[in-house]
């Protein structure tokens, strides 16, 4: 079981995945936009941060920057589930800077194969510390 941080500002949205990523063994804890995001990442310590990009007070751009400031935050996985046109230079410039480990569109990803990327990323970094 790992802990998640989701963070996105669509209710309905957040509600779908917290149930999806619970009822697939995961503990969830949520967050509204990139601000909330950064204070319960650094409080809370996720195994695992699911970022959206276009979020109230601060994006999820200017939050996985921030995040990768931390000592801690510079090596936490983050998947970035957007509807965000990833092709535009500067995002594409700014997210690979920062170092997503997966970009994921909201509109042509299903829950499960979000679940399914989780799960991967979960067990790479399990064998990773066991070895």
């Amino acid at each position: 079981m790992a802990k998640i941080l989701l963070v996105d500002d669509d209710e309905l949205l957040v509600r779908m995945y917290q149930k999806k990523l619970e009822n697939g063994g995961h503990k969830v804890i949520t967050a509204s936009d990139g601000q909330i995001a950064i204070q319960t990442a650094l409080q809370e310590k996720p195994d695992l941060v699911i970022l959206d990009i276009r979020m109230p007070k601060m994006d999820g751009m200017q939050a996985m920057h921030r995040l990768r400031e931390d000592e801690w935050g510079k090596t936490v996985p983050i998947i970035m589930l957007t509807n965000v046109d990833y092709l535009n230079n500067s995002m594409r410039e700014g997210a690979s800077s920062d170092h997503p480990i997966y970009y994921l569109v909201k509109s042509n990803t299903r829950p499960d194969k979000v679940l399914k990327k989780i799960n991967e990323i979960i067990n790479f970094l399990t064998e990773e510390r066991l070895r």
